[in-house]
């Protein structure tokens, strides 16, 4: 059976959507939240208590979301800018079940952005830019 597949604009949006609760359980107190493509940060708000951006990247399995020198630089740039820290968020995500609930099998079929279908998604906390 042929699935539609998610464009990379809404692996994007899903990716930080999913990662939003775990920000708040981290001490993350969210104000603003952005998931067009391309614009950054994807997440504004307190991180104990300091100003916060937060930059999220996502991918499909077996990929973890990442970000270049060169984004990494920029990032720490714009929060220094606005007195925030810079914090990053990196999003793997895993097709685990269909849109018709049956499991999926194998690696090659985890790695499909599949809509509707059941995702896991890993994501290890948030990181630091810049040494703070």
């Amino acid at each position: 059976m042929t699935w539609q597949l998610m464009s990379a604009a809404e692996i994007h949006q899903f990716g930080i959507e999913s990662i939003l609760p775990y920000l708040q359980k981290e001490g993350v107190s969210v104000e603003n939240v952005s998931v067009k493509t391309g614009e950054d940060p994807q997440v504004v708000g307190t991180y104990h208590g300091s100003k916060a951006f937060v930059f999220v990247r996502t991918a499909m399995y077996p990929q973890k979301g990442q970000l270049t020198v060169s984004e990494v630089q920029r990032c720490i740039a714009w929060a220094q800018q606005h007195s925030a820290l810079a914090l990053f968020a990196s999003v793997g995500l895993a097709c685990t079940n269909y849109p018709d609930r049956s499991e999926v099998k194998g690696d090659e079929e985890m790695q499909k952005p599949i809509k509707n279908a059941g995702f896991a998604v890993s994501y290890q906390g948030l990181a630091a830019l810049g040494g703070h």
